[in-house]
């Protein structure tokens, strides 16, 4: 990642522009380790893996580089996933526990970066022939504009609540529910009010 004053990014661009060689894999690692990481440590994310983690006070931002299962020894595709990991709603399967941090799949609150860019998934693919510059350049970008503005606009209880009230209409159907249960506890009752009637409409829509 280099833009909007990010530190690090792939190393010298003329050492990756058709001249790395070695297993498919290893050039995914690269990808992860030594290109897009820099940034987003630079931002304040900590890194498991292909897994990336921030803090926002209680709540947890998380990015993830999820590869495809079809993904071969010359050949990985991967996407990437979004996530807020929400302290007060915490319980059940989406307890990731006190002292450590949630993976994506225990967030609430998720999306893939390609349907924040084009209302699509978007996978993206590395090979050995890939220039892992261009390919860096382009992953950082769309999270630069989609997903680290989506991510900051739904990381405190409050910006969640007003972001997903402002755009009620086209929340997704369990997330109503999610945010039925963080209105109940933060108010105010009549945004709860008009959270349960979209419900309703819904169940009548389709009824």
């Amino acid at each position: 990642m280099r833009r909007s004053g990010w530190r690090g990014g792939c190393p010298a661009t003329r050492r990756l522009r058709g001249d790395v060689s070695g297993p498919v894999q290893q050039r995914y690692d690269q990808l992860v380790r030594s290109c897009l990481w820099p940034g987003l440590k630079a931002l304040g994310f900590k890194r498991s893996k292909a897994t990336f983690h921030r803090a926002v006070g209680p709540n947890w931002e998380v990015i993830n580089l999820q590869k495809s299962a079809y993904s071969d020894s010359a050949h990985v595709r991967f996407t990437v996933n979004l996530g807020v990991g929400i302290e007060r709603l915490r319980t059940g399967r989406w307890d990731w526990g006190e002292t450590k941090r949630p993976s994506v799949g225990q967030c609430r609150f998720q999306r893939r970066l390609g349907q924040l860019m084009v209302g699509e998934d978007v996978w993206w693919d590395l090979t050995e022939e890939t220039e892992l510059a261009t390919l860096d350049e382009a992953v950082s970008l769309a999270l630069e504009r989609y997903g680290l503005p989506w991510l900051s606009e739904r990381s405190t209880d409050e910006g969640l609540r007003d972001q997903m009230l402002a755009e009620l209409a086209s929340v997704y159907d369990h997330e109503l529910v999610f945010l039925a249960e963080l209105l109940d506890q933060l108010g105010p009752p009549s945004a709860l009010d008009d959270v349960k009637r979209e419900q309703a409409r819904r169940t009548t829509a389709s009824g």
